[in-house]
């Protein structure tokens, strides 16, 4: 299924060619008809004798109402540009034509209407000034069929030259992402709200979940028609009329985009490559307002100029817009842009990021990634956008690339496989944007423990607030670095692979004076508060109680209570002598523990209240039994 739009100055005869080609009036307006002139779109279908149907979108010539016409042009397959044979080209005929030219519609046929109102030295002069006109435009070559819509003369041969035409036009492929870009809004007793409209990418059905952007608004397709005709599956490049439930006509107009659920996302910028017409009046500046022209939306927008401080006429540049209302738009969608006073069309071109981030003029690197965007391989599109928008999980990637999800997915998929696309925490980074968390986390890391060598981790907690990531990023680059050994997880914090804690200088000197303290009495070493006292300051030292904690870190020593400390060689006796005890009687009291180390019960109590908590033994009332771990799994620790 194709359409075919119509172009061409007011009073040319496009309205009278179109009802003699279909026998359809496309002027439904009550005004229309009393005044004889199109004012907003029209709609019309013909049968060409192959059996090929096509939808045809009759546009107002009338300069006043050229927003109708570029609402009417988007998304069309062909254009049919109409000529008067008696005035030849006219100033719309130009604008038209410009605008088919920025859109890149490269197929059409000229229709030289009045055909029979001049003579043949005329009508030959007039055709040889409409070639001269469409050379060097998507329509050069164009063929030139001489009709009059009164007399009947020349349709046959009109009919052919347009099934011609369409036989080297693009077929509308399945995409799997409908949207159909509405341009008429409804209501009708006994249905309720109907949209119609030229359906894009992708196919729908009577039944299907439906969402209408950019109000996200949720509704339902009670019914399509194509043509006057139910259908229950709408292909895509056919007119189609929605039967919406649950959608009032006030909640939504012309703009709107008709797709499924998730499809696309509203914006409100994008990033264009823009083509400004040799003949326009004015270049276009930095910080100009503009009409905003895509689809069948318009919206006013303010143009960042991305290299410079104007594209000049006849120039193409980057343009970065900022929308003043949300549109829905994929990257490849066509746009045109016109001054809002005096109306003049400017220029046009097409998407290329139609979820960009704020741009800054003259950023480094930006119009290489765009032109990269713009004209690279599919591969280079989905690294280049999720470089932009950097994390995004798999679904927002798909929608902001601008690519079909049948054929994104698979690409992502294949990115991920080659290490070009890094998955962390659920979202995904470029090889790039990983590489910088990785190595910001690593530094973070070594700066701490350079800060503070005697912290055998640095808490998670404030490793991630220094690096500002969400829990679930920073959960997942902690175990991706972790599986690669780049960091070593301590459960309530973090060391990088490489950092071991070591005493030099004056923290040797307090170190070796804590091991001596509590060497002089193994089984009832010097509380922490009683080593504070007893060692002198040294200058430049940790304080006792950080070197203490790093001498646990090592392994050096074993803490069994906020105060009481053992070296391990004395830990590891008592606990063998209690594990041989237990071996015999299989319970053990205070008194009877400690006696057998040999020490007070300011010592042995909170020793056996350790392994109470390591759960290798168990209290029950004055005795302690058997628990759920070994004692061997004690003396192992720290080997």
């Amino acid at each position: 299924m194709f359409t075919v739009g119509t172009a061409g100055h007011v009073d040319h005869g496009k309205s009278t060619l179109i009802e003699a080609l279909t026998g359809i009036d496309p002027d439904r307006l009550r005004e229309e008809k009393a005044r004889g002139m199109t004012i907003d779109l029209g709609f019309a279908w013909l049968r060409l004798p192959d059996g090929r149907e096509i939808s045809i979108v009759d546009v107002p010539g009338h300069e006043r109402f050229i927003k109708n016409m570029l609402a009417g042009v988007g998304g069309i397959d062909a254009a049919l540009l109409v000529i008067a044979a008696d005035e030849g080209i006219m100033p719309q005929t130009r604008e038209h034509l410009d605008i088919l030219d920025l859109i890149g519609v490269n197929h059409g046929v000229v229709a030289l209407t009045k055909a029979d109102l001049v003579d043949d030295e005329w009508r030959a002069f007039v055709a040889e000034e409409v070639r001269e006109t469409l050379r060097g435009t998507s329509l050069s070559g164009a063929s030139i069929v001489p009709v009059s819509a009164l007399a009947g003369t020349g349709l046959p041969d009109l009919v052919s030259a347009l099934g011609a035409v369409l036989d080297h036009a693009p077929v509308r492929r399945d995409l799997g992402r409908p949207r159909m870009p509405v341009d008429r809004v409804f209501s009708l007793a006994g249905f309720g709200t109907i949209v119609t409209g030229t359906l894009r990418d992708g196919s729908l059905e009577v039944g299907q979940e439906l969402e209408v952007l950019p109000d996200r608004l949720r509704t339902r397709a009670r019914g399509l028609q194509s043509h006057r005709t139910k259908v229950d599956v709408a292909r895509p490049g056919r007119r189609v009329a929605i039967n919406l439930a649950g959608v009032a006509t006030d909640d939504l107009g012309r703009g709107a985009v008709v797709s499924l659920p998730g499809v696309m996302r509203p914006t409100l910028a994008v990033d264009v490559r823009v083509r400004i017409l040799a003949g326009v009046s004015r270049p276009l500046p930095h910080g100009a307002l503009v009409g905003f022209h895509t689809g069948t939306s318009e919206t006013v927008a303010r143009v960042h100029v991305l290299e410079g401080d104007r594209i000049e006429e006849g120039a193409t540049g980057w343009v970065h817009l900022r929308l003043a209302h949300p549109v829905a738009v994929a990257r490849d969608d066509d746009f045109i842009i016109r001054a809002l006073s005096p109306g003049e069309t400017l220029g046009g071109g097409r998407i290329v990021d139609a979820h960009p981030a704020v741009r800054r003029r003259r950023q480094t690197g930006l119009v290489a990634a765009l032109e990269a965007l713009a004209d690279g391989s599919p591969e280079d599109v989905v690294v280049g956008t999720l470089a932009r928008i950097e994390p995004a999980s798999s679904g927002d990637l798909v929608a902001a690339c601008g690519l079909m999800p049948a054929s994104a997915l698979p690409l992502i998929e294949a990115l991920l496989a080659q290490g070009e696309i890094v998955p962390v925490g659920g979202v995904n980074y470029t090889r790039g944007g990983w590489n910088r968390i990785s190595d910001r986390l690593v530094a973070v890391l070594d700066a701490y423990h350079g800060e503070f060598p005697l912290r055998p981790l640095m808490p998670k907690e404030e490793l991630k607030n220094r690096l500002g990531l969400p829990t679930r990023v920073f959960a997942g680059a902690l175990a991706r670095l972790a599986s690669l050994d780049s960091v070593v997880d301590g459960g309530t914090g973090i060391r990088a692979s490489g950092h071991h804690v070591r005493f030099a200088g004056a923290s040797l000197l307090v170190s070796e004076a804590i091991t001596a303290a509590i060497g002089r009495l193994p089984l009832s070493p010097p509380t922490l508060t009683e080593l504070t006292a007893s060692i002198a300051e040294v200058r430049g030292a940790p304080s006792v109680e950080e070197v203490v904690g790093a001498l646990v870190a090592t392994g050096a020593l074993v803490k069994v209570s906020e105060e009481v400390y053992f070296d391990r060689n004395s830990f590891d006796e008592m606990v063998t002598r209690v594990d041989a005890h237990f071996r015999i009687r299989g319970e053990i009291t205070v008194a009877e523990a400690r006696d057998l180390i040999g020490t007070s019960r300011k010592y042995v109590l909170p020793f056996l209240e350790y392994l109470d908590r390591e759960k290798v033994t168990r209290r029950n009332g004055d005795l302690r039994l058997p628990g759920s771990r070994g004692f061997g799994d004690l003396t192992r620790r720290g080997e």
